[in-house]
This record gives C-alpha cells, sequence and structure tokens, in this order.
C-alpha cells in the first residue's frame, strides 16, 4: 500500500476544517476525520483510481461530505488540500486511540 502523507498547508486546511466542522455540530468533525481516513486507504490502496484532473494531479471527491482530496503520485504519496486547530488535533488523537483500542 501507498502511504499517504501531507503536504504541511493540506494538513494545516485539514485540521482548521475538522475544527471547523466540529463547532458546527458535536461529532461532525469527527465523522469527517472518519470520513477522510476511508478515502486516504482507499487512496493508498488504489491510487490511480480517481480522475486525472492536470497531468499527475488526482482528485478523489469524498462520499459523505462535499470535499474532495486533491493528489500526487510521488515516490511517497503526497495530498494537498482557520478555526481551532487544538481542537482538530484533540479530534485526530481521540480518533487514533479508538481506532488502536478496537485492535487490540
Amino acid at each position: 500500500m501507498t502511504p499517504v502523507n501531507y503536504h504541511e498547508a493540506a494538513e494545516n486546511e485539514l485540521l482548521n476544517e475538522i475544527g471547523y466542522l466540529e463547532q458546527r455540530g458535536k461529532g461532525l468533525g469527527r465523522r469527517f476525520l472518519a470520513e477522510i481516513s476511508r478515502a486516504e486507504r482507499f487512496i493508498a490502496q488504489f491510487p490511480e483510481s480517481a480522475q486525472e484532473i492536470q497531468p499527475g494531479i488526482r482528485k478523489h471527491i469524498l462520499q459523505k461530505f462535499r470535499y474532495s482530496l486533491i493528489y500526487a503520485i510521488e515516490m511517497e504519496f503526497h495530498t494537498y488540500e482557520e478555526v481551532p486547530r487544538e481542537l482538530a488535533t484533540k479530534i485526530i488523537d481521540d480518533h487514533k486511540a479508538a481506532k488502536q483500542a478496537v485492535s487490540q
């Protein structure tokens, strides 16, 4: 499986969006993160499956949210994609802990 890495600006945008959505509705940021995680796993497994929107640039449309992940396939895989970063970081940490608890 191809690893998924975020450009720093894309990661900041993602964290901001998670925090923004969580402020809009309790659990919404968490559901968004879960959808992003599903998309990352799919892209990692099938990196060439998304529509090529420019030479070397692909767009994976999320199923449950009106967002897309824009990415390039390189030696290492990179995706290029403001509200409270602290809240978004907590949501990600909680999500990782929950995934780890389920796998044990």
